[in-house]
């Protein structure tokens, strides 16, 4: 797959994302949608600083959400948005390069990450076991992953079976198996969740949200 050609200017211009049809943009609903994102992992977030990576970072509104205290980086495999969240974010380091390329030691240190953020990317991904093992070795130890992901369940399945497709959502999963895939690829789930994210974060214990989080972190 040429992630490249997929999530190309017309992609985050709206042109060809269902979900994103009015353009990826620094908009009210965005800045609700981020700020209820970074909310969910703030209680664990130490705001005296440290190293926090947004993996597909796009635009870099997810990560403007934390303290100026954090040194910010931010993957893409989109070379567009990664231009553009250089301009608009310049104290940021960016750099394209996809979550599955993302070898420990290569363009980062092993152990280096106090943050890691995974949002709404695995299901873009043809190997998430291999991507959530590279970036569990650059993740310090006690060190933390919050993932994001659409919950593969029966609602999700009847409303969103087109949509998904059209979005090269490839490797979606239940809310169960993603527990099992975090756990069996070495990390200790600490609180997990399904929700749906519109204009108000609606969290549930149970399968019954649209889409999921987790909040990890590296034993």
């Amino acid at each position: 797959m040429n992630y490249e050609e997929i999530y190309d200017e017309g992609y985050f211009n709206g042109k060809r994302s269902f979900f994103d049809f009015s353009g990826y943009r620094n908009s009210g609903y965005y800045k609700r949608y981020f700020a209820n994102e970074y909310f969910q992992v703030k209680e664990y977030v130490n705001r005296a600083g440290g190293r926090v990576l947004d993996v597909g970072c796009a635009y870099g509104f997810l990560l403007e959400q934390f303290p100026s205290s954090f040194e910010k980086y931010g993957i893409d495999v989109s070379g567009h948005a990664v231009s553009v969240a250089k301009k608009r974010m310049p104290e940021g380091k960016f750099y394209r390069v996809g979550a599955e390329d993302l070898k420990p030691g290569s363009l980062f240190p092993t152990d280096f990450f106090d943050v890691i953020v995974f949002n709404n990317v695995i299901e873009h991904l043809m190997n998430p076991k291999k991507s959530l093992r590279n970036i569990f070795s650059l993740l310090k130890k006690g060190g933390l992953l919050y993932l994001t992901a659409p919950n593969l369940n029966i609602i999700r399945k009847i409303l969103f079976y087109f949509p998904d497709k059209m979005e090269y959502h490839i490797s979606l999963m239940s809310f169960p198996e993603m527990n099992t895939l975090l756990s069996t690829t070495g990390y200790r789930v600490l609180q997990k969740w399904t929700c749906i994210n519109l204009i108000k974060y609606l969290k549930f214990s149970n399968n019954l949200g649209i889409d999921m989080g987790f909040i990890c972190e590296r034993p």
